[in-house]
Parts: structure tokens; sequence; C-alpha cells
């Protein structure tokens, strides 16, 4: 019977080479076990010799591509690794590391893995601060390569210098608007500097402007602004008399956007300018600084602004960040929900002040004070950071006295009073700072 049997499986199997049909031998009947193709192929990792693949603050670590035979991996880039950086579970960046130096492939040993380091710094990788995932692939063909994944939490600790009440002696203070160096981000960042008093501010604003920021910024060292014919006031209206063969207003869109927004930032930070014209070699026109429109009186919204943290790995920043999603129909109480939300969130290169542990329970507004009451958590926000903590104090003030019929905010913890936080006595209702990031 067994030979009978024997006999049928040939007689099928021949039956189904000879209709072209391909077969898969199972393996009572295949010689070579299923998983020996497996087995072929070499089983590649990377690794780290960290004791955890949850980081806070790395620098640079070492990577090992280990092998269990020897095996050459072709590149398919100029860059040996690259790197998915994800957010919130979402894509954030990619970035590729260690130029192959003309280099085709990597080899490796059973007995020796393939060494290198890698640079996550913060400002290697140019992120906010936050919490991310990484993970970390070779630029290769071979697609059985293990790759690394990584939690990351980056909080530099560069200064944070607070808004402050106080003019030296004999001074006067001016908001400047600046670039940052490499513009990562797309607003300008407003420093005070404080000047020998002149009486008058709008020539001193241009001339200031002119020279660019403090070296111990380390902001765009450049000035923003080119020259500048005259300045005048006429009837409440700033007038900006300018060249037009000033090269920075019409040569480069990036270069004559930054200039017009100082401009307008910059003069608009002077109490009483509040409308501003600009005029071409004395003649009105509809279009310059590389196609903007100037024919008209412009104003700027100064409502409705979040300020987020920038860290230029000189120091930290306070800058301003219009919130297009208020519109004017909005109640305070709206206005107020929104900022929470995007005070708690990163955007662009700019960090959120208020970390994702400290929730704001509730909230209520009368008599032009804000009542914000936090969960515990703000008592020992940022490790205990007293610097951060500051920074964070100084842009909630700044944020929602940015909603018109906000005058002061009360910062509650846990519905009761709190006398000292972040150096400073928050028992009662706190006005807005005068002066945003004091230059030096």
């Amino acid at each position: 019977m067994f030979k009978g049997l024997t006999n049928l499986i040939i007689v099928l199997i021949i039956a189904f080479i000879a209709s072209g049909i391909s077969v898969t031998l199972c393996p009572t009947v295949d010689s070579v076990p299923s998983e020996t193709a497996e087995s072929s192929l070499s089983q590649i990792s990377i690794l780290t010799d960290l004791d955890s693949n949850s980081l806070y603050n790395p620098k640079n670590i070492s990577l090992k591509f280990t092998s269990n035979k020897n095996t050459k991996l072709s590149l398919t880039s100029d860059h040996i690794i690259k790197a998915n950086i994800y957010k919130n579970n979402n894509l954030f960046k990619t970035k590729n590391f260690n130029r192959a130096n003309n280099q085709s492939s990597i080899s490796i040993t059973k007995n020796v893995p393939y060494i290198m380091n890698l640079d996550l710094s913060q400002e290697n990788l140019n992120i906010p601060n936050g919490e991310y995932k990484i993970i970390i692939d070779a630029n290769v063909k071979e697609k059985h390569l293990a790759p690394l994944t990584l939690t990351l939490k980056y909080m530099g600790n560069q200064k944070y210098i607070p808004a402050s009440n106080k003019i030296p002696d004999g001074k006067m203070p001016l908001t400047l608007y600046f670039p940052d160096k490499d513009n990562k981000i797309d607003e300008l960042i407003g420093v005070t500097r404080f000047v020998k008093y002149s009486n008058k501010p709008l020539n001193t604003t241009i001339k200031e402007l002119q020279k660019g920021p403090d070296n111990s910024t380390g902001l765009n060292s450049s000035s923003p602004i080119g020259n500048v014919n005259y300045i005048t006031i006429k009837k409440g209206i700033t007038y900006v008399n300018l060249p037009s063969d000033e090269k920075i207003y019409t040569e480069s869109s990036t270069r004559s956007n930054i200039a017009m927004e100082s401009f307008l930032k910059s003069l608009s930070s002077i109490s009483g300018i509040d409308h501003i014209k600009f005029l071409v070699d004395n003649q009105r026109k509809k279009l310059f600084f590389n196609g903007n429109d100037i024919s008209s009186n412009i104003k700027l919204n100064k409502n409705n602004k979040v300020y987020l943290s920038f860290n230029n790995y000189k120091r930290y920043f306070l800058v301003g960040y219009n919130v297009y999603e208020i519109n004017n129909n909005f109640s305070i109480t709206e206005k107020v929900d929104k900022m929470i939300d995007k005070l708690k969130k990163s955007t662009d290169n700019l960090s959120n002040t208020i970390p994702n542990n400290v929730e704001i329970k509730n909230f209520s507004v009368s008599d032009g004070i804000l009542k914000l009451n936090f969960n515990k958590n703000l008592v020992n926000s940022y490790d205990g950071n007293k610097n951060l903590q500051r920074m964070m104090v100084d842009s909630i003030l700044f944020s929602f006295t940015s909603i018109e019929g906000v005058n002061r905010v009360h910062i509650l913890v846990d519905n009761d009073i709190v006398s000292e936080f972040a150096g400073l006595d928050i028992s009662k209702p706190l006005e807005r700072p005068k002066f945003i990031n004091p230059e030096v």
C-alpha cells in the first residue's frame, strides 16, 4: 500500500510539472529545511554601549554594527546613517549623519564590529526642547539590518535673561527686532537695548538697528536694515523714507522681508507709534521690499500672540507668534483656550513654554484679571530649574495680556495662592513686564 501511495505522489508531481505550474515542495519531499535560506542571511544590528535607550540631553554616542558572520553592506548615499525623528508620533524631520568619504560599502566581520560616533546633540539635530523618538538606520541596499530606536529628551541649560521693568539711570529702552543667525524661525526676535536717553527715539531706533545685535546674543550680526533717507511723524503717521538703490530692500526677498518686518516691529514698539507709511525717494509707491504692498499706512496687530521659547544655544529668547486661529468674534474665554493650547505645543523651531504635565485645570476672567489655576506639577516644573520656570512665567504674562481685556494674570496652584515661584512673588495678580529679552 505504501509503495502505491508513493507512486501516486510521483505521478501527481509529474503532472504538475508537465502543466507548467510551479511547485513548492513540502518538508516531507524537499530535502533542504526551510530555515536554511533564512540562516544564509547575516543577522546585522545597530547597537550602542549605553545602559538605556532613553537619553536626556545626549551629545556624542557610539554606534556598533554587529553581524553573526562576515558581511558587506552596500551604501546608497554619501552619508552612512539616516535618522527619522518623531515627535508626538509624527515625523518631525529626517537627518543624515557621517559622510561616507567615497566609501561604497561597510565591511563587518563576525568578531570585529564596525564602530562610529553619532552626534545627537540638540544643536546638531537643530530641534526645539521636547521629547522625541529617533529611528537610526543605515543607508544601505540590504534590507535585513535591524535599526536602532532611541527615546530622546532635550532641555537646553542655556540662560534665559528675564524680562525687566527697570531702566538704568540716564538710559531709555528700545525694543529692536533682529533675525536669528541661521534663519531657523520665521519670526524676528525682539530684544530690549538700553541706550543713552534721546528726545529723538525714531532716529535713535534706526541708528541702533543699523548697528545690529550685540555679539553676546548669538543673533545674526548683520544689520537687518539698510540706509534710510529720513524718518518723521506727520499727523500721527510715521513716515519712513527709503532710498530706491538700497540693495537690502530690492535684491533678496528674504532680506527685504526681514528689513520691512524689522522697521514695522521696532518702530511700533515705541509708545504712540501705530501707523507707519513707507516712501521711496520721497515718492509713494505701490510695491517695494521685493513686491510687498506699501501703498497704504500699515498698522501692526499686537493682539493675540503666544510667546514661545527659542534656544539658539547661546541663550533663550521669548518670541511672539501670531495665533491666527483667533478672530475678532471670539470671546475672551475662547481666546484663552486657544492660547493655552498653543503654549503647550512646539511649532517650527520654537518650543512650548508650558510642559506637557503642567495642566491648567480651570480659569476665569473678571475686571481685567485672568486667574489661571494650575495643577501641582507647576511647582516642580522643569525639574525645579528656576531659570526656565521664570521664562514660563514671562511667557504666560506676555501671551495672555496680548488678549484684549486681560491686563493682569493671577497664577494659582490647585486653587491655592502661592507666595513664591521662580523667584517671583505670585501671591497677587502680575502685570505684563515692560522690557522683553534684555540684550545684555
